[in-house]
């Protein structure tokens, strides 16, 4: 048995252990004791305790109210319910609430449990800490839900792995879930499966960095689709610096990186269309232009920018054009129209134009967008083919006008003819039959030219060298100008062959010379230029009329008066002239321009007044050129007796030409339509050497009957005779069978060698 003392000092020493360990514990340790008699008092504190209510122990064990002065105003009443309670059940005690220390509130947690004792005391044992952080922690993420709950951008927190511990609205509607269904889910399920690898790498270096900034991440929907966010991350840490949770917020962008994409696409389409666009303020000053407007302007965009839409202004329109543009578009109304706006170097062009205006979201007009269209090219091109088509329809009309004139010409000429071999006749009478002669045949080269201006006489193209020919024109062209004039050559070196009609080239050159001859009254320069060149398919984009290629230009300028845009627009049209009455025909340009069009070519006209015109005739070269041939003259030869069938249907001129060839030893039967010649030739056909058939007759046309002909037989020679030829027709009447064509009025030694050529051909 241990001795009384030794038992007592083990006690002592277990007793100062415990309070020892007590006494060093983090939380507030405490004993208070209520006694049956009466009253209470602390018996113990430990040294937290103090430290974490500021009190000397020697305070709270003397009185006992020193602690309970500590407790906040505001949680006093809750405190001292709560001790009535637990005294009357000696349930366990368990509170939470607010202290003041050193003018400090703090928030603290107590628990204290009672034990009763033999004497009816009740001793009551209890611990408290401090939980200001975690309360401030909690009232933190209070606020921050509630922040974040109104929000409408996507808010969630997550532990440290990722785990999903809350979420707002927002976060939750935009992956198509509710709020609970998202909560435990990892990040990494919310993200694309091309994403997830990205998204461990953010967390990792989240982890690492305790944050990273904005950067887009593509989620995914419940449904699988994906859209695009903007996301950040940042790690909550406690006052020691400990990670608690992972704080993300996500935007979706995916509409506006559409319209941003939109914006840019946009962006490029306007920088890189051909249309200029201009973008002014409300008060017409200029904010924006794209690269077109650049080109078409000859600005720079730092030298509009900040000027007035007047800049472009010509003097071509009044005020009152721009006053009903700035009333129609300042009403909200688009205005569309053609202005003749200035470049910086001072041309004018033609520019279709739309404005537009530009509210804001209040209603408010702050802009007007101006889409511009530089119409000066087509505009020309425009005017080249309405010019190519006015002269068509002049051709197509001077073509039949110069057939059934013809027909009248050829009897005209016939019977002057026969009365001029009339050895009886009277000298005064032939004199005044020459007289006649002359005004056909005046009249006769009047209609071909409108013949040759109408494209309707047939002409054959040689290879020929444009150099020789130019060259060989030069004297011609020095005996019909003026000594003052004087006329200089540039002719290229090795130029390219063409193919043409020798005596066409040389009309070409004749009317052009007489042409600058009358430009330049008081004499001047008469140039003359040959040249190779090749015309591209840029070219071609300005004259549609032309065909990329080769081709040999012929040049032909003077030093003369000049013309102006109005009349230089009229020079190949039949009949137009400049000159006085009395000394032109208005022919001459327009037998250039027919000759130039059947030749494949292509004639254009520079001029300005008191600057002088420039004709340019661009001709398609060919690979080869053959020396040209010439023919004498020779007497016209004479029939041997052979039967001619002669078809036309105008009378007067199927007499005098069948006189014409029995003059010249020929037997003609006559036939006044094609209906008539068939049964003729049906009877002659054995005697018949050649058919001399009219084209255009009433009733069964010319190339009806000739079908007819060869039907009845194959062998059948036929000269058709016309007063409106052209190469289509002659080619076609050619293929069909025809041996010859002749055009009407014809001289009768022209007829006589068709004639004989034909019959002795086979």
């Amino acid at each position: 048995m241990m001795p009384l003392k030794t038992t007592e000092e083990a006690l002592r020493d277990n007793l100062s252990m415990y309070e020892d360990l007590v006494s060093n514990m983090p939380g507030g340790v405490y004993r208070f004791r209520m006694k049956a008699s009466g009253g209470w008092n602390f018996d113990f504190v430990n040294r937290a305790f103090c430290e974490l209510t500021g009190l000397y122990r020697e305070d709270v064990l003397n009185d006992c109210e020193t602690v309970f002065r500590l407790i906040h105003p505001d949680d006093l009443n809750t405190f001292i319910s709560l001790n009535e309670s637990v005294e009357k059940t000696l349930a366990p005690f368990v509170w939470e609430g607010r202290i003041i220390v050193e003018e400090e509130t703090r928030w603290i947690s107590v628990e204290s449990r009672p034990t009763s004792m033999d004497n009816g005391d009740i001793v009551w044992s209890g611990y408290f800490t401090d939980i200001t952080d975690r309360k401030r922690t909690e009232e933190e993420l209070r606020n921050f839900k509630t922040i974040t709950d109104r929000a409408n951008y996507g808010c969630a927190l997550t532990d440290l792995q990722g785990f999903l511990t809350y979420v707002n609205e927002a976060f939750a509607n935009m992956h198509g879930f509710s709020a609970p269904e998202l909560i435990g889910k990892n990040l990494s399920a919310l993200h694309t499966d091309e994403q997830i690898m990205y998204v461990n790498r953010l967390l990792e270096e989240l982890n690492r960095d305790g944050a990273f900034e904005m950067q887009e991440v593509w989620h995914a929907k419940k449904d699988g689709n994906a859209f695009l966010t903007l996301m950040t991350a940042t790690v909550i840490k406690d006052d020691d610096g400990t990670p608690l949770f992972l704080s993300t917020t996500a935007i979706d962008i995916t509409e506006h990186k559409m319209e941003e994409e939109s914006r840019k696409l946009l962006s490029a389409a306007i920088e890189h269309t051909a249309e200029g666009i201009v973008i002014t303020d409300a008060a017409g000053i200029i904010q924006y232009v794209n690269p077109a407007e650049e080109t078409i302007s000859g600005y720079s965009s730092d030298e509009l920018i900040g000027q007035g839409a007047e800049i472009f202004k010509s003097e071509k329109h009044d005020e009152d054009f721009y006053a009903n543009m700035w009333a129609t578009i300042k009403a909200g109304k688009i205005w569309s129209g053609r202005f003749i706006n200035r470049k910086k170097d001072g041309t004018e062009y033609d520019e279709d134009c739309t404005i537009s205006p530009v509210y804001d979201k209040s209603g408010k007009l702050t802009n007007f967008i101006a889409v511009k269209h530089d119409v000066t090219q087509k505009l020309a091109l425009q005017e080249q083919l309405f010019q190519a088509q006015k002269m068509e329809a002049i051709g197509t009309l001077a073509g039949g006008f110069a057939h059934d004139f013809n027909n009248k010409l050829q009897i005209i000429d016939g019977y002057v003819d026969l009365m001029l071999f009339d050895k009886d006749l009277p000298e005064t009478l032939k004199q005044d039959m020459r007289i006649i002669k002359q005004a056909v045949d005046s009249s006769a080269e009047l209609i071909r030219g409108m013949m040759v201006f109408s494209r309707k006489t047939p002409i054959d193209l040689l290879p020929i060298d444009l150099n020789k020919l130019v060259a060989q024109t030069r004297s011609m062209l020095a005996r019909s100008i003026s000594k003052m004039i004087e006329i200089d050559l540039l002719l290229a070196d090795d130029l390219w062959a063409i193919k043409a009609a020798p005596n066409q080239i040389d009309q070409i050159l004749m009317n052009l010379a007489v042409n600058a001859r009358d430009a330049m009254p008081g004499g001047g320069m008469l140039t003359i230029k040959t040249e190779n060149i090749t015309l591209d398919d840029e070219y071609c984009i300005f004259d549609p009329l032309v065909k990329p290629g080769r081709y040999v230009l012929i040049e032909v300028s003077d030093t003369g008066t000049g013309m102006n845009k109005e009349t230089a627009s009229h020079i190949f049209e039949p009949f137009f002239t400049t000159k006085e009455e009395g000394k032109g025909t208005g022919l001459g340009l327009a037998v250039v321009y027919g000759i130039v069009e059947q030749h494949g070519a292509r004639i254009v006209c520079d001029s300005a007044p008191s600057v002088g015109t420039t004709f340019r005739i661009y001709f398609p070269a060919i690979e080869e050129v053959h020396e040209e041939e010439y023919f004498e003259n020779k007497e016209p030869p004479r029939g041997q007796g052979e039967t001619l069938l002669l078809v036309d249907d105008e009378p007067h001129l199927r007499d005098i030409v069948a006189r014409q060839l029995v003059g010249a030893n020929y037997r003609v039967i006559k036939a006044s339509n094609g209906n008539e010649a068939l049964n003729l030739y049906e009877e002659h056909r054995e005697q018949i050497s050649l058919v001399i058939l009219d084209l255009l007759m009433p009733g069964m046309s010319g190339k009806q009957c000739l079908e007819d002909l060869l039907v009845m037989d194959p062998n059948v020679r036929v000269l058709i005779a016309s007063g409106a030829m052209n190469s289509a027709i002659e080619s076609d009447l050619k293929e069909i069978g025809a041996r010859g064509l002749i055009a009407k009025p014809f001289e009768t030694s022209q007829l006589l060698e068709k004639i004989r050529k034909i019959i002795d051909e086979d």
